[in-house]
């Protein structure tokens, strides 16, 4: 794996964390909210869920099955339409 694609890595990972923080605060800040205003109904439970679908969807992005098997779907699609040889690495067509 060459350097470019560990940094890309990395960025997305730390993005990824950055997001997964963000969630965490502002979801304990809203519960604090929802306990203070209404014990009757928790509400919070809506946005914590429909948030952390996102968040979901993007762990699976970054550290799972999504992120590369997509990009390289693609990438093969794209090499195909394009009329190059998509078994060719990238290093070897430079």
């Amino acid at each position: 794996m060459d350097d470019e694609k560990l940094k890309s890595m990395a960025k997305q990972r730390a993005e990824f964390k950055q997001h997964l923080m963000v969630y965490v605060v502002v979801m304990c800040g809203l519960t604090a909210i929802n306990a203070m205003t209404s014990r009757v109904y928790w509400w919070v439970v809506w946005p914590a869920l429909g948030w952390g679908i996102g968040i979901a969807l993007h762990g699976l992005t970054v550290y799972g099955r999504l992120g590369d098997s997509l990009e390289e779907r693609e990438y093969q699609r794209l090499k195909r339409r394009h009329g190059e040889d998509p078994s060719k690495s990238h290093d070897e067509r430079r």
